[in-house]
């Protein structure tokens, strides 16, 4: 959090849905956002901090369809809606207007699994009770075109990185807009 602070830059948080609990990240978050004089709130000040950070973005789990805990997408809904319930920023700053958006984990590619997942989840959220919700859906898309063979993470040359930027153009939003653009609210 202190580099965040450093170089000027917004947090995306993740919190643990593979293996924490909804106890956990209530309490995690009681830590980082609280203004009010509680126990977490007290660690947090002797730890360095005192004044509440801002958590702009909340991620409710990270790649929970493979290695964020090999969920299909109606159990990571569940879980998402537990979550959603219970997570909470208390920071006084982040209250109306400004408040933290909670991102649901959103697909891993362009395949029909991956829009079975977006479609679930948007569809859900279209019912979703007055219990739970989410502001965001993350989009993950992977600088692999192939993975058998991929590209070195340096040393790469401008032919590799426009062909790795050209295939990110066509994958994720294109191949789920289909599935998004029912859910989203008119403007």
């Amino acid at each position: 959090m202190d580099f965040i602070d450093q170089i000027g830059s917004q947090v995306y948080l993740s919190i643990n849905v593979g293996s924490g609990t909804p106890q956990e990240a209530a309490e995690w978050l009681e830590y980082l956002t609280t203004s009010q004089p509680t126990t977490l709130a007290k660690e947090r000040a002797a730890n360095g901090h005192p004044v509440p950070y801002r958590i702009p973005m909340l991620g409710i789990g990270n790649e929970s369809w493979d290695c964020g805990g090999n969920m299909t997408p109606e159990y990571y809904l569940r879980q998402l809606a537990i979550y959603s319930r219970f997570v909470r920023n208390f920071n006084p700053a982040q209250q109306g207007n400004d408040q933290m958006q909670k991102i649901a984990v959103g697909p891993g590619g362009g395949e029909a699994r991956w829009t079975e997942w977006t479609d679930t989840i948007m569809k859900a959220w279209e019912k979703r009770q007055w219990s739970w919700d989410m502001q965001g859906l993350s989009l993950h898309n992977y600088t692999v075109i192939n993975w058998a063979n991929k590209f070195a993470s340096v040393g790469f040359g401008e032919d590799v990185y426009s062909r790795d930027l050209q295939c990110r153009l066509t994958q994720t939003p294109v191949s789920h807009s289909h599935v998004l653009t029912p859910s989203l609210p008119e403007t």
